[in-house]
């Protein structure tokens, strides 16, 4: 059977502080890496608000241009309208 030596010994203390810096290294590592993680969600916020603002004023100048296109499309109508009525009293010979 294996016997235990219970004796401290300057080997290991050093290889229990080579421990415990390891440990405080990891510890050190696992916050710093929370708090970048933490920045790139809070940069996705703020980019996701911004996008969502620039797609609210896209949504507001699409309306915009739908209805200037209907309204063109009305005066479109009324010209042809016109024309063909001109049309008609030419063929009839008529003023």
């Amino acid at each position: 059977m294996a016997q235990i030596d219970n004796r401290v010994s300057l080997g290991n203390i050093i290889s229990l502080g080579a421990t415990l810096l390891t440990g405080a290294g990891m510890a050190a590592a696992l916050f710093v890496w929370g708090g970048r993680l933490s920045e790139r969600a809070d940069s996705f916020d703020r980019s996701i608000l911004q996008m969502q603002a620039a797609i609210s004023g896209h949504e507001t100048r699409l309306r915009q241009m739908e209805q200037l296109s209907a309204r063109q499309d009305e005066r479109l109508l009324l010209i042809l309208d016109a024309v063909r009525k001109i049309e008609a009293k030419i063929d009839r010979g008529g003023p």
